[in-house]
């Protein structure tokens, strides 16, 4: 996970679907997470860095491709 400049953000908490999966980015910005979800399925994730909520949006799954997601700003 990076913002847009391209820092890595480390330590943010990823949450998708309401809660129902959690996960936090690793000291180089990744994240994994095990998501019982079918391909093509939208779910809700939100990203949250020191506590504040900075990203809330719908992402398609795919087990074809890595989920990427940028940042605005911290």
């Amino acid at each position: 996970m990076k913002d847009k400049k391209g820092r890595i953000i480390k330590g943010a908490v990823l949450v998708f679907a309401d809660g129902r999966v959690k996960t936090t980015s690793d000291e180089y910005g990744n994240f994994t997470a095990a998501l019982p979800f079918k391909d093509g399925a939208e779910v809700t994730l939100r990203v949250y860095v020191h506590n504040e909520i900075k990203y809330d949006n719908l992402v398609t799954l795919s087990s074809a491709t890595s989920l990427s997601v940028f940042l605005d700003s911290l």
